[in-house]
């Protein structure tokens, strides 16, 4: 019973500040966990709409095709269909204890959102807390970084917004330090590590760049103390979630190996970061966002086919004033010889400072420095479209790092880049508040009373406060844009649900380029779907889409019978697609000409406005019409 309360008399000092960010959470998510969005998508390119999928599809594999997991229902009849983007068994299995409570793929996506934002403040807290060992910077720490100004701008991805296995890997890994012979330490080291792994590409990537030199650094300074023991505590969680993630990396790497999912360095034309963008805030944001609504708009090449517009709140990289702050605090305590606590300790050794032994200024300022620098891309450039530019140090890592070349936007860099700024707003905090303590102790010896005495040491503090205020109306954004979708199932969709298992499913007309509204079809009734959209797709694959949407042309049926498809579902009416007649009667529209054939094909099944025709009966109706 003593320990049982011990322990919660230790999580107390924590409740507030979790509270916090779980308000935090809401608000920056705002309408998606509200009614309105159970059954509503976050306004983007089509990202949401795929990772609502995604989720939907990982929740139904764990639990009834396991072993066959990337062989997801969509680019039918292809293989690892799920491998040609994003997996995201992570974030999907942080949804599993709310899966009674949610029956919609999009409310299962806008659950992982608000997570991504509150677990990733939580675990930038707790690392924080490692360093600082008091609420206040610990709260900073985690304020500036699981509310990041470029961590708003990702709302509409989750497989970017979830970071908070990063802090925690770090956490874990001193831990284990420590800690050698402890078994918490070395299970939370591998079980972060692998939920970093697990959660995208880009997250892998990054905290590769981003702890190497942070791991090699540390065990450098701490060589004194190293043995085999301390040696293979950290060595053995990352050994072995390394071993438990291979099987969900060999799809990938069966891929690249086909030259599947390399993208060619044009892809990231217009993406790479400029030095002015590093002064352009999110538009989300709500205190700085009227900054970066410039009307500004860029050319992105798509690997697989032209062009397509993106916002420009990808390179909108501003980290807000306070991580400003403290990043020129951090450069200037870096420079002098010894970092400023480490010279504060000195002036009051009745004072605990933790900070002065445990946080490693200069290494964290240097690893923030070297990811904001491969913002820039291979080149530093004045112009994003511009072909010429300084070299950087990002050409060396796609040359020599070769998991580094599909990632389509250097700016991403920025979000790894805010664990270490946010431990600089931590920093400023922790600086803050031994000033304090070392003149309330200085004014202690002294038997100094009054006003006047008081105040220097009440000055910090305010200063704390109005710090952790700024953050806060600099983690506030603007609601969410969403856009509806059904409520639930068609009726079509439960009809094709019941019919046997597969029966390939194609929804009319496809679109060749992005179209993620039959993958939300495909969630509810699990067929396989000729069609789809995710990261890239199959070689061949749009060609052969293009080819099955002019179903009345032999090239048309030859795709299906290619495919293998059974079904093709489409809108019985579409206001808006009719053909206007020519002179000669003959329809104009190459689309209404497709549905005028579908419409007299022989129906297998019509409800809600939907018509599902059996291809086998299309063949036979072009036999009897040959004959």
């Amino acid at each position: 019973m003593d320990s049982r309360a011990g322990h919660l008399k230790n999580l107390k000092p924590h409740l507030l500040p979790a509270a916090i960010f779980a308000a935090l959470a809401l608000a920056v998510t705002w309408p998606l966990w509200q009614p309105v969005g159970q059954s509503a998508v976050i306004q983007s390119y089509g990202d949401p709409l795929l990772n609502s999928w995604i989720l939907w599809w990982d929740r139904f594999a764990l639990f009834h095709q396991a072993t066959a997991f990337f062989d997801a229902n969509v680019f039918w009849p292809n293989a690892d269909a799920l491998a040609y983007g994003e997996h995201l068994l992570a974030p999907a299995l942080m949804t599993l204890p709310f899966a009674p409570l949610v029956d919609h793929p999009a409310a299962l996506h806008n659950l992982s959102v608000v997570q991504a934002y509150f677990f990733s403040a939580l675990a930038a807290y707790a690392l924080a807390w490692r360093y600082f060992r008091t609420p206040l910077p610990a709260t900073a720490a985690g304020l500036a970084y699981g509310f990041a100004a470029y961590r708003l701008a990702q709302v509409g991805h989750i497989q970017l917004a979830h970071g908070e296995f990063l802090p925690l890997m770090v956490l874990g890994f001193e831990l284990a330090l420590d800690r050698p012979s402890g078994r918490g330490p070395k299970a939370l080291l591998a079980a972060a590590a692998l939920g970093q792994w697990l959660t995208s590409w880009y997250w892998a990537v990054f905290s590769f760049w981003c702890l190497a030199p942070y791991f090699a650094v540390r065990l450098w300074h701490r060589r004194s103390e190293l043995d085999a023991r301390r040696v293979m505590a950290v060595l053995a969680p990352l050994i072995i979630a390394a071993i438990l993630t291979l099987p969900m990396a060999l799809p990938y790497a069966k891929l690249k190996k086909k030259n599947v999912l390399i993208r060619p360095p044009e892809a990231s034309a217009g993406f790479a970061a400029t030095p002015r963008d590093f002064a352009t805030p999110p538009p989300r944001q709500l205190l700085w966002g009227w900054i970066g609504e410039r009307p500004e708009k860029f050319e992105g090449t798509n690997a697989n086919g032209p062009s397509v517009r993106r916002p420009n709140a990808e390179r909108a990289l501003f980290p807000g004033l306070a991580v400003c702050l403290a990043l020129a605090f951090g450069l200037s305590a870096a420079v002098r010889r010894r970092p400023a606590m480490e010279s504060d300790a000195k002036i009051s050794p009745d004072v605990e400072l933790p900070l002065s032994a445990r946080f490693p200024l200069r290494l964290w300022l240097a690893i923030a420095l070297g990811l904001m620098a491969f913002c820039f891309g291979d080149r530093l450039r004045f112009d994003p479209q511009s072909d010429s530019g300084f070299p950087m140090p990002l050409a060396l890592v796609n040359a020599f790092f070769p998991f580094a070349e599909g990632m389509r936007v250097p700016a991403r860099w920025m979000l790894p880049a805010t664990l270490p700024l946010a431990l600089m707003v931590g920093f400023v905090v922790a600086q803050l508040g031994a000033r304090a303590a070392n003149t309330r102790s200085a004014e202690g010896r002294s038997g100094q009373t009054g006003e006047a005495s008081r105040f220097p040491a009440t000055v910090p503090i305010i200063i704390s406060y109005a710090f952790i205020a700024l953050l806060v109306l600099e983690s506030l954004a603007r609601p969410v844009p969403t856009q509806g979708l059904p409520a639930g199932p068609r009726e079509v969709d439960l009809w094709l649900r019941d019919q046997t298992f597969p029966s390939p499913v194609a929804e009319w007309p496809l679109r060749a380029d992005d179209d993620n509204q039959p993958m939300l079809h495909a969630a509810w009734h699990r067929q396989p779907l000729a069609g789809g959209t995710n990261g890239v797709f199959p070689p061949g694959y749009r060609s052969l889409m293009r080819k099955l949407d002019r179903l009345e042309t032999p090239q048309g049926l030859a795709a299906a019978r290619e495919l293998r498809i059974k079904y093709i579902v489409f809108a019985a009416t579409s206001p808006g697609v009719a053909g206007v007649s020519g002179a000669g009667g003959a329809s104009s529209s190459p689309e209404s000409v497709t549905r005028d054939f579908l419409l007299r094909s022989p129906s297998t099944y019509q409800a809600g406005g939907y018509r599902v025709v059996d291809i086998e009966e299309i063949e036979r109706a072009q036999t009897q019409r040959v004959r």
